[in-house]
């Protein structure tokens, strides 16, 4: 069973820790683990927050920069 496509009235503010506010973007460091040293480990996060109400897009990506074999 498939659901109808519904816009929203208006949009709103994505939340993290933070808010970002509709026609907005943030861009921060998010911390995800750490390394055998201790020393954290972030990636970068960029959100983007669409000033009109419709379909929502999201991207992910992901490299191993030091690999070891």
């Amino acid at each position: 069973m498939t659901r109808p496509f519904t816009v929203p009235a208006a949009p709103r503010p994505f939340r993290y820790e933070g808010e970002v506010e509709a026609g907005e973007k943030r861009q921060f460091r998010s911390e995800v683990s750490e390394t055998s040293l201790g020393d954290p480990v972030a990636v970068p996060v960029t959100i983007i927050n669409g000033e009109e109400p419709g379909p929502q897009l999201s991207c992910t990506t992901a490299t191993a920069t030091n690999s070891t074999a």
